[in-house]
Order: structure tokens, then sequence, then C-alpha cells
């Protein structure tokens, strides 16, 4: 399955088990937690309280945001140059 966070809208608490995730401009994706999925967060879109697990993969391109980001055991983080990481993040 699919998601797709576009302006205006708002997600909470989707759990991503192989299953793809992409942030738009204006959107927010809020609680989620990536396990074997995978999160790109575009220019204008915002991850919040983002969970990454075994085999997940966070991507914040250029103009994108991520902010209080854990990543665990086995999570993937790529921050392409022009994303921002705000807030606390785990490692």
């Amino acid at each position: 399955m699919s998601y797709v966070i576009s302006s205006g809208e708002i997600s909470d608490g989707i759990i991503l088990e192989h299953n793809y995730m992409t942030v738009l401009n204006g959107g927010i994706a809020t609680g989620t937690e990536v396990s074997g999925g995978y999160v790109h967060v575009s220019s204008g879109g915002t991850a919040d309280r983002i969970t990454v697990n075994y085999h997940g993969f966070l991507h914040v391109s250029s103009g994108g945001t991520a902010d209080r980001t854990t990543v665990n055991y086995h999570g993937f983080l790529y921050i392409s140059s022009g994303g921002t990481m705000t807030g606390k993040m785990v490692f």
C-alpha cells in the first residue's frame, strides 16, 4: 500500500510495514512508525515524530523537514543537501 500526504493533510499514527509514504509540499506526517517501509519527505513536506525501525528508510529531500526523529537498529536516514532536521534526534 502507498500513502500520499498532500498539502493541508495530516496523517497521524500510520505504521508502515513494507509500504511507501510520500509527504508532499504542505503535508504533515506525524507519529509514523516505519518498519521495512520507505518515507520520502519532499520539498515543503514535514515528518514529525517519525520512528525508523529495522530496514525502514527515511529520506528528507531538499526543502523537506524532519522533526523529533528516532532511528533504531538497522534503520536508515538520508538527508539530501538542503533538507532539514530539527528538534531531538535519537539514534
